[in-house]
């Protein structure tokens, strides 16, 4: 007879700061017209997408956008027991 024992873990989350970690990418998306600039690790590099995109006449009225970003997010056990457990 096998027996099993069983635990519940609790989980944290934690942004991932692993030298092996996805970079932290910023893009920029026009709310009109939904078309967006490359996503890249520079954050004034995406906003300077907003500039080309709206000096161009066919998107004149094109005035508000929104940012994207993206962080690595990591999902860790927490060794930090409750209180009154084993």
């Amino acid at each position: 007879m096998t027996r099993s024992v069983y635990r519940f873990i609790r989980w944290r989350m934690s942004l991932n700061e692993e030298p092996d970690a996805e970079p932290m990418t910023y893009a920029m998306q026009c709310t009109l017209c939904g078309q967006h600039g490359p996503a890249g690790e520079d954050a004034e590099e995406a906003r300077r997408w907003v500039f080309a995109h709206v000096t161009k006449p066919e998107n004149r009225l094109h005035m508000t956008y929104r940012e994207i970003i993206t962080r690595p997010w990591v999902a860790l056990p927490d060794d930090r027991r409750p209180p009154n457990s084993l």
